[in-house]
Parts: structure tokens; sequence; C-alpha cells
């Protein structure tokens, strides 16, 4: 295999890390297809400051692997995290460019007190899974995953005093960020909503 070359995003990247993610999504269905502007709202996101420390390697120009690396604001169970996932492309898995990317993860600062590496990584995803377990990484907390049969299912009638509504209205911002707040707070994964702008 030709060498790779790691380096940082660009701004101009958009369009060829969408590329990159509708390609590995036809070889890999697992692998999530994200059209370009939802690349750039993604790298847009306050969190992740304009895609500051995400990476991304290449073979003669073509993209093959991507890592996103955020320093998460605050602290959870008392710890400061670097959020990252890495996705490289089927075809070229298994040729060190997975473990190269995490070396750059790897290398961005961790701020103390006791921080740590987090990552999500689907259950399905069994080279991934293999690949992070035997680099230390241990599963913390586990997503139910549910499916329905392909029957139509009647909706519940709702409890007395249960109105539905589009969402939109006045306040509706501050109730949607209290009830994020008060129904996911004990879950490890919790982030607080930002408040309206």
């Amino acid at each position: 295999m030709p060498p790779f070359l790691v380096r940082a995003i660009r701004p101009l990247d958009a369009p060829a890390v969408a590329e990159f993610f509708a390609g590995a999504h036809r070889a890999d269905p697992e692998v999530e297809f994200v059209p370009v502007a939802a690349w750039r709202a993604f790298a847009a996101y306050p969190a992740n400051r304009r895609a500051r420390d995400f990476q991304l390697a290449e073979v003669r120009g073509r993209i093959v692997g991507v890592l996103t690396s955020t320093l998460l604001d605050g602290m959870r169970h008392g710890r400061r995290r670097r959020h990252f996932r890495i996705i490289v492309h089927p075809e070229f898995r298994g040729r060190g460019i997975g473990a190269a990317l995490l070396a750059e993860a790897e290398s961005q600062p961790l701020p103390p007190p006791r921080a740590t590496l987090q990552t999500l990584c689907p259950g399905t995803w069994s080279l991934a899974l293999r690949f992070l377990r035997r680099r230390g990484f241990r599963e913390v907390h586990r997503d139910l995953e549910m499916e329905r049969p392909p029957r139509r299912v009647p909706a519940p009638a709702l409890p007395e005093g249960v109105l539905l509504r589009p969402v939109g209205r006045t306040g509706a911002a501050k109730a949607w960020i209290r009830l994020h707040a008060e129904g996911d707070r004990d879950d490890f994964h919790f982030e607080a909503l930002p408040g309206p702008a």
C-alpha cells in the first residue's frame, strides 16, 4: 500500500470529507453517510471549535480516514474528557491508519484533573471494538438497541391532560433544555444543552 499522510482537516476539505463518508457508506452501510452541509454544521458546532483538532489520513490525495476529536468543556464524574471518533474507509482497514489517527488523538492536550479519552463505538463494529480493547479501552455504558417488526402498531392513547404540539412557541427552548436535564442528568454521557441564544 502507498504510504499515507495524516494532517489537520481544513474548511476547504468539506466536500472531500463528504465524498469519503459517501464512499465508506457504500462499502460498509454501518458507516453513516454525512452530506457536506451536515459535515460543515458538525464542524461548526461550538464544542468542536471549527474542527480545530480534527485530522484526516490521505493516500495519494484521497481521504481514507477521519479523526474527529473534541476537548469537551466541563467535567463528568470528576474527569475532563477528550471525545474522539475514528472512521477508516473499509478498503484501507488493517493498514495502520486507525492506529495513526488514535496516536493523533492521544497526543492532543488532556488537561487535569483525571483526564480521559472517550469514544462511541456501535456494538456491531467488531473490528473497531477489538482495535479499541487492544488499546486499553473498555465499555462504560451501553445503549439499549430496540427494534419492532414491520407491522402496524396502534399509537398509545395520550394520558389525560397531555397535549402534543409542535416545538417553536415562546419558551419551548427553555422547556426542552429543562426536560433534557431532568430526564438524562444521571446518564454517564449527559451534557447540559446550551441556553437559547
